[in-house]
């Protein structure tokens, strides 16, 4: 009598559980296991597969039975030989055989209309190729309008995988794009809309754009370079059409596996439900239980918490700007510009945020709390290389307000002109009765004296000034009512603050500062009449090179009086050298509505108060109690901390513009915008960290310097989790201050590396010290731990390091309150 795998197997376990019909999770003996961590499910051949989501060993099959001292062919018999006939007849016109392999699957493209777009076969060799899977190759065909197939697809239009099924589904699914038809078939068996481009890795075409419009999109790259650089390609290509893209890791994958490999291990939808959910801003119903789609392990959730992809020294990966969180019009344009002029997303979005800023500055404010009233007016400074078309995209910015202060200066000039002609016959006549000696005379010039200092001069209407001094800017915005915006698509401005043009050579920043925060701002002058402003409202919007921010290290009163911590800075990569050459022009309806909204709020009379509704009040106290923690020593704002402090304010601004832009003037602010508001706050996050980190040191490199002599210390000790106390006590020698490991580890932490512990109870005495864990990637390979741990003169740490290669940028995406879940 024949026994199975399973009654094999399963006997010697401990704490096994059927799931559901051939599939069971068990405690692995390959390791303390005191929960069931080892999943098992019966395969079509009918042997078992096997995997420890504790252990994730690629060879956890073989360890078990050495373990338990039964054989391997026992619970994984042979693979049976090459099929050579199939359990269906072949398509017609489609080999069986090609190059020895045997036809074993085949699947069928469709245009949208229903009608065959080709079809993709696959082949696979009898033998594997010495890793335990066998070689394969793809064959695609065309129709050849008499039901049957014909080698070649040249000059066909490319069509996503089941393309028919994806416009039917609902908008609100997510749609899961993966590298070929297996997965997407394993996803869609699943219940899930899944989609893939035939030919594989690296075939992606641009012309699927227009399929994914506004659709929630998550890309499931498979775990091997070629993977990633396709996942890549995809996020690029869909980035300027989703409402929301993420890329998603799915953990516990081996080298070259994909989400079939998952499934197959016992992945539900459940569970895949729930890792997006964790590591993305998505938020998919997931059913509390589906006999169809059992559920996941509590081992297997848990081990979805992966850690982001680990950044080398010698590589920036900053987050690209969230756009799906801004209002449609404003994020249709955004995407737009970025297109045509091919420049980052965050450029126009920040430019766009602050030109908005501007047209409401002193007109709305937020009402916090009693005692709380934030203003709306932002401080924007993104910084990109020269030739990258920053000027394009700042006149496209800004071109609405521009012509809306020519054609408010057109209309006014007549009256203007009158007005400034009667103030100038009035000092005539002034200076004329100050020289007479007569009684009358003198009481006339005082009446007439009176009249003038009661009437305000009149001046022609502005709405920007570009690179103004700040005695200038003062005087603009008295004369403009309290408001201006100070924008320039070039870094001189923060020369002019500096002090470049100061006769004392000393920087002026109590304009910039005081127009910030709204407090009365008073310019005392020798030669001429004081000016004062009652709750200025100045919004600045700068695209500045990089030069500029090295060239502000050397003057520490920026970082020292506050300025910069109001700044939202950001730093994206240029996409010089991967541009299109021949993009497509803004559409005309799309600039339009942009225009139209800008000048409608820069139109609104009178002021405002926008309130938050009860939902976003209490994310705003969520929100407040993380960035507080992050301030403290250990967190993701310690080295930061003058920005940080100012964050949620920046934060809520951000919301009421957003709130606004789309209803206007009036309502409370939602939690969605509030979100979307946060989930900008954590994109700014690093960015501030890299620019600020530069301001900082003398040498803008040191605090990455350090951070890759701690990073060695950490190899070189194998510290998988280590304090604050005891780094210090072990690196004496290098930071004087254990103050001075503030910015050290923030640094190591941005690129993933480290994240620090839950913080313990202490209990009574000294507080515990902050603790941090290690990343296990920067362990688990021999040749990357030797990397690590060189000297310094070997080179930069992690660099031409696979598992340490850029991963795309939309990862790091997160839940915009709280990582891993909702409010």
């Amino acid at each position: 009598m024949n026994i199975s795998p399973e009654d094999t197997l399963l006997p010697l376990l401990g704490g096994v559980v059927e799931k559901a019909p051939g599939e069971w999770v068990a405690l692995c003996p390959c390791h303390n296991d005191h929960s069931p961590s080892l999943s098992i499910t019966r395969t079509d051949r009918g042997g078992l597969l096997l995997y420890c989501f504790v252990c994730k060993d690629k060879e956890i099959d073989r360890a078990i039975c050495q373990t338990l001292g039964i054989k391997l062919s026992a619970i994984c018999p042979p693979r049976d030989p090459m099929p050579t006939t199939l359990t269906k007849p072949s398509p017609r016109g489609v080999p069986a055989l090609v190059d020895g392999k045997a036809l074993v699957k085949w699947y069928e493209y469709h245009n949208a209309d229903g009608s065959p777009n080709k079809l993709v076969a696959r082949y696979e060799s009898a033998g594997d190729s010495g890793d335990g899977k066998r070689e394969k190759t793809f064959r695609q065909f065309r129709p050849d309008g008499n039901g049957g197939w014909v080698a070649g697809v040249k000059g066909l239009p490319e069509v996503p995988y089941r393309l028919r099924q994806l416009l039917a589904s609902s908008p609100d699914e997510i749609v899961f794009v993966v590298e070929g038809e297996k997965c997407a078939e394993a996803l869609v068996g699943l219940g899930l809309v899944a989609t893939c481009n035939a030919g594989g890795a690296g075939k992606w075409p641009k012309e699927f754009r227009e399929h994914f419009y506004e659709r929630d999109v998550v890309v499931l790259p498979d775990n091997d370079k070629p993977g990633a650089d396709h996942a890549y390609k995809v996020v690029r290509s869909l980035r300027t059409e989703c409402r929301l893209l993420h890329q998603v890791s799915l953990p516990g994958l081996g080298e070259s596996e994909d989400v079939f490999d998952w499934i197959a291990r016992g992945g539900t939808r459940a569970e895949l439900l729930r890792i997006v959910a964790e590591n993305t801003n998505l938020r998919p119903q997931i059913p509390d239980h589906d006999e169809a789609f059992p559920e996941a392990t509590a081992e297997a959730v848990a081990s979805s918490r992966a850690w982001g992809e680990l950044v080398p020294f010698d590589q920036l990966d900053l987050p690209e700007f969230p756009a799906q969180v801004l209002p449609d019009i404003l994020r249709g344009w955004v995407r737009c510009v970025s297109v045509s002029t091919q420049t980052p997303l965050d450029l126009a979005a920040l430019l766009g945020l602050a030109t908005c800023s501007a047209s409401i500055a002193k007109r709305v404010e937020v009402q916090v709390t009693p005692d709380w009233r934030e203003p709306v007016n932002l401080y924007v400074a993104v910084e990109l290389p020269p030739g990258n078309r920053k000027s394009a995209v700042f006149s496209e910015a800004t071109g609405p307000l521009r012509a809306l202060e020519r054609d408010e200066a057109n209309a006014a000039a007549p009256v203007i002109a009158v007005a400034q002609s009667e103030r100038r016959r009035m000092q005539s006549r002034l200076t004329a009765l100050e020289k007479k000696v007569d009684p009358g005379a003198a009481v006339e010039a005082a009446e007439l004296a009176e009249r003038l200092a009661l009437t305000p001069e009149v001046v022609l209407p502005r709405r920007i000034v570009d690179e103004a001094t700040p005695e200038f800017v003062g005087k603009v915005l008295a004369d403009q009512g309290g408001r201006i915006a100070s924008m320039s698509a070039e870094g001189g401005v923060f020369d002019v603050i500096a002090g470049m043009y100061s006769k004392s050579g000393a920087p002026n920043l109590n304009v910039f500062l005081q127009g910030h925060a709204g407090d009365d701002l008073v310019i005392d002058r020798l030669s001429r009449p004081s000016v004062r402003v009652q709750r200025p409202a100045l919004t600045c919007g700068y695209a500045i090179q990089p030069q500029v921010i090295e060239a502000l290290a050397n003057n520490r009163v920026f970082r020292g009086r506050g300025l910069c911590g109001r700044f939202a800075f950001s730093s994206p990569k240029s996409w010089l050298g991967s541009r299109d050459v021949n993009p497509p022009a803004v559409p005309d309806g799309v600039r339009q509505a942009y225009r139209n909204t800008v000048q409608q709020l820069a139109q609104i009379e009178g002021e405002h108060t926008l309130m938050l509704s009860p939902e976003a009040a209490e994310d705003r106290l969520a929100w407040q109690s993380i960035v507080e923690t992050m301030l403290r020593e250990g967190g993701e704002l310690e080295s930061i901390q003058d920005w940080g402090g100012k964050l949620v304010g920046l934060t809520i601004r951000l919301a009421g513009v957003m709130h606004a832009i789309e209803h206007g003037p009036v309502g409370a602010i939602t939690q969605r915008t509030f979100q979307g508001a946060v989930e900008i706050g954590r994109y700014l996050i690093p960015h501030a960290r890299h620019v600020l980190r530069r301001l900082a040191a003398d040498d803008a490199g040191q605090a990455a310097s350090d951070a890759e002599y701690v990073l060695r210390w950490i190899v070189r000790h194998e510290r998988q989790a280590f304090s604050k106390r005891d780094l210090y006590q072990q690196t004496k020698n290098r930071f004087r201050k254990v103050e001075a490991l503030g910015p050290v580890l923030a640094e190591l932490i941005g690129r993933n590396f480290i994240r620090p512990l839950p913080a313990g109870n202490s209990g009574p005495g000294r507080p515990a010290s902050p603790a941090y864990e290690t990343n296990p990637s920067v362990f688990s390979n021999p040749e990357k731990r030797s990397q690590y741990s060189q000297n310094p003169s070997d080179g930069p740490i992690g660099s031409n390091s696979g598992n340490c290669g850029s991963a795309s940028r939309e990862t790091q995406n997160t839940n915009p309150v709280r990582s891993g879940g909702g409010l």
